[in-house]
């Protein structure tokens, strides 16, 4: 697709880049605006926001890394590639959650209101950041046979060549959106503070680990016929349900509201 958004010489402005500047920009302002109307401090939004940013980027690089170790132990020089590209986003959705946590604490915030307010933020940032994956040619879908919509890459560093794939970043892409169109929709009755947030853990998961996964061409299953990342999925749906669940009946008994 269009890997190169801009070259001027030896200076590249890779579209993936600018996809992700252009997510984390209007995942900030929807969060501020959201924040201010929750009357919470918006540059504790801002803060979280760089926080969410960097933890995000190393995560995702990290978690891709690891997850085609054996490959760049091989050819060590292909790590150049994974800078140009995306990564795997539940490692970076991880890092990211630890190290907002651990600064949400240290400040003694409201850390699942926070959470709530960013969570849509989250959704409609992964719904443009994976726009720059298309481009990129990463996370890639399998041979896309008998299914009209397959496309070819002719200028990606990692997708094959030549060949119609499922363009599953468009999938997530478009999934995401309905998520974020959901998120929205829920706010307005929501009853405990991290219903939002949990909620949307707990539809990534399924998005992830149910849909996407399933066509993606870029990797392959490690356990029980399914791929690293649908374990992961796997354990985060668990994982959220259960505090959903634990977080609704501890509100109700406590008859909380949140507003």
């Amino acid at each position: 697709m269009f890997p190169e958004l801009l070259k001027i010489g030896d200076f590249t402005i890779y579209t993936y880049g600018v996809m992700l500047a252009t997510a984390f920009l209007v995942g900030i302002a929807l969060a501020y605006l959201r924040a201010r109307k929750a009357g919470v401090e918006p540059q504790i939004i801002v803060d979280v926001g760089i926080i969410v940013l960097v933890g995000a980027i190393v995560g995702a690089k990290l978690f891709y890394v690891l997850g085609h170790l054996p490959e760049y132990i091989e050819r060590p020089e292909r790590l150049v590639d994974v800078l140009r590209a995306g990564g795997v986003f539940q490692g970076g959705l991880i890092v990211a959650v630890v190290l907002s946590l651990a600064y949400l604490y240290y400040k003694k915030q409201r850390v699942w209101l926070i959470a709530d307010i960013a969570a849509p933020s989250v959704a409609i940032g992964q719904a443009i950041g994976r726009i720059g994956c298309f481009c990129a040619g990463c996370c890639y879908g399998k041979p896309a046979e008998g299914v009209p919509w397959g496309l070819e890459f002719n200028r990606s560093l990692l997708a094959p060549h030549g060949v119609a794939l499922h363009p599953t970043q468009l999938y997530e892409s478009a999934l995401m959106v309905v998520v974020f169109l959901l998120l929205v929709l829920l706010w307005r009755f929501r009853r405990f503070d991290g219903q939002i947030f949990w909620a949307y853990v707990i539809l990534y998961s399924l998005v992830r680990g149910g849909v996407v996964e399933w066509f993606r061409g870029d990797h392959g299953p490690v356990f029980l016929g399914l791929t690293g990342q649908q374990l992961i999925a796997v354990f985060t749906l668990i994982v959220g349900t259960l505090i959903y669940i634990y977080l609704s009946r501890r509100a109700k008994a406590a008859g909380e509201h949140p507003h």
